[in-house]
């Protein structure tokens, strides 16, 4: 209590506030730990429904990722596939195909959809087709080699899709996680705690493991192929895809599917739903979905004997040569959905960078470092906007894949969608969502040269002030002037008159 009586001041207020609360960071644990005790009870039940259950298998065979070059990127992955092909030849082997020379062939035909198989990328020599040679680059400690394949998306915009395929040992990594039991803890939540369950760790531990896959992907092809999302000038990471297989349970389920299962590991997999996915109408079981509330990353699923009856009884059944079947059978439908990744990551960033410099516009010493800002931003977004009106035009006449994108058809169609198809979707998603990057890339530059003009005309009329303060000033300095050199001679007339 203040021992004054005058009225305490804003800081005196503002300490006491202060004082009265408790650290964020450091919340008062006491008396917790009977609470701790009895939810820890329960972890042997949370760790089970968590886990794998006896009998099924899950097995993560290879990690796609998707880069893409616009204009601005062209040149930089053509002088990448030189230099990986002089260094083959330096080598003594020979490649199945030159990148480089198929890109530099292709040319305006107003179509898209043409693509180039790419020899396999591995860091040391091994054997990973009968014949043919491979591009010898460093590898993420996650994978065991890398196949690719380049596509001409449109006349301005190429994609890299490449399929990394996992070693032995971290192709368990995903089983191993779940399987680990956990011991329920108290976390920091606002001025208390919350309880953080088994379940709940095991969720979290699987984003960190797929968030840091999919950096090392990411700086993978800002290494080899920086492109749009791994050169730096977007933020986050790239479009990755997992391909996954069960031994037992339905990936992506529809409602009756899920009846009586025991999914909850599905649950913590994001694959436990199937009212957003799609299922291949070509290979039994083959599914494709988003992970909820992840922007990058998708998984395409299949039960073991399903995709084993597929390919064949007597094919192979080695992971290399599982990813070689899917990759054929529905690699296209990663690139579509990538294809609206990319468009969703340009959109946020020009909407992020224009509602950030157009606040510190409002602020007139920082207005023409925002518009300079603005400026940088849309000029980066050029090629984005080049693309965006490819992509909008190509889509709205389903030009985009044509036949090269398999059917898949909703797990769980809503009304009057029983019929579409995936390659349908994804020309609607691509059309409406390039036609607003559009609309919203010009109206942002048309919106920044206005204030622009408007930030001209109020510098120029500073200018014009200023101008008329200085003329002001030198006049009077002028009249000071002359009246100091005038006074002697005055002073010398009265002294004769005088």
């Amino acid at each position: 209590m203040s021992t004054s009586d005058e009225p305490p001041t804003r800081e005196g207020r503002l300490k006491r506030l202060i004082s009265r609360k408790k650290p964020l960071t450091e919340p008062d644990a006491s008396g917790h730990e009977a609470d701790v005790e009895r939810w820890r009870a329960n972890d042997p039940k949370w760790n089970e429904s968590s886990s794998v259950p006896e009998g099924e298998r899950v097995d993560l065979h290879c990690v796609w990722g998707v880069e893409f070059y616009t204009p601005s990127h062209f040149d930089g992955l053509v002088s990448s596939f030189e230099r990986l092909a002089h260094d083959m030849l330096q080598r003594g082997l020979s490649s199945r195909s030159d990148p480089a020379e198929w890109l530099h062939s292709l040319h305006p035909s107003r179509f898209s959809g043409g693509w180039l198989y790419l020899d396999p990328f591995a860091p040391t020599e091994q054997m990973i087709y009968a014949v043919g040679a491979q591009y010898k680059v460093p590898m993420p400690e996650y994978f065991r080699y890398a196949v690719a394949k380049l596509h001409s998306v449109s006349d301005s915009l190429t994609a890299l899709v490449v399929a990394f395929v996992l070693t032995d040992e971290h192709s368990k990594s995903i089983h191993e996680l779940l399987q680990r039991d956990r011991e329920s803890s108290l976390i920091p939540k606002g001025q208390g705690y919350t309880v953080y369950d088994p379940a709940n760790q095991k969720r979290d531990d699987l984003k960190r493991l797929r968030d840091e896959r999919s950096a090392a992907i990411t700086d993978w092809f800002g290494d080899q192929f920086p492109g749009v999302f791994s050169s730096g000038t977007r933020q986050g990471t790239m479009p990755t895809c997992e391909l996954i297989t069960t031994r037992q349970a339905v990936p992506f389920p529809a409602h009756v599917e899920r009846e009586g299962l025991m999914g909850h590991f599905m649950g913590l997999l994001g694959i436990d739903i199937g009212w957003y996915a799609w299922k291949s109408a070509d290979t039994a079981g083959l599914r494709f979905g988003t992970i909820f509330g992840s922007r990058y990353h998708a998984v395409m699923a299949v039960r073991e004997d399903e995709l084993t009856a597929a390919m064949g009884e007597d094919s192979e059944s080695s992971r290399s040569a599982r990813v070689q079947y899917v990759e054929l059978a529905a690699g296209e439908v990663v690139l579509a959905w990538a294809i609206t990744v990319l468009i969703d990551e340009c959109t946020t960033q020009m909407v992020k960078a224009r509602n950030t410099q157009l606040q510190e516009i409002k602020s007139r010493d920082r207005a023409v470092a925002a518009l300079d800002d603005i400026e940088n931003e849309m000029l980066g977004a050029a090629d984005v906007a080049a693309v965006a009106v490819e992509l909008t035009e190509h889509a709205g006449a389903r030009r985009l894949f044509r036949d090269s994108v398999p059917t898949f058809i909703p797990v769980e169609p809503g009304q009057g969608e029983e019929s579409i198809s995936m390659a349908d979707r994804r020309h609607e998603d691509i059309h409406d969502k390039a036609s607003w990057l559009q609309q919203f890339e010009l109206a942002t530059r048309e919106r920044a040269t206005q204030i622009g003009t408007l930030i001209g005309a109020s510098e120029n009329v500073r200018l014009q002030k200023s101008i008329k303060r200085f003329t002001i000033a030198v006049a009077a300095m002028t009249v000071v002037g002359v009246t100091v050199v005038l006074i002697p001679g005055v002073r010398w007339i009265l002294d004769l008159w005088a």
